[in-house]
């Protein structure tokens, strides 16, 4: 469950393709929006990688760290 600061908000399409190569496969297509620490982050990935949504988070949120740090050191 996400930090009570954060917002998060994910869902997940499924549609069969209908033409081309992988006419018939199913495709599974999540999109997410993530709001945190005052950036909103929107990302597609697909329906597999779901359970990595922690490492994600985690890298996110690092990187936006990383973004402050930048802009508040600018000279």
């Amino acid at each position: 469950m996400p930090s009570a600061h954060t917002f998060v908000l994910a869902t997940c399409d499924y549609e069969v393709i209908a033409l081309g190569p992988y006419q018939g496969s199913e495709r599974r297509e999540c999109h997410r929006v993530l709001i945190f620490d005052g950036f909103m982050i929107d990302y597609q990935f697909a329906e597999q990688n779901a359970g990595l949504m922690d490492r994600l988070d985690t890298f996110l949120e690092k990187k936006i760290g990383e973004w402050k740090r930048n802009c508040s050191t600018a000279t």
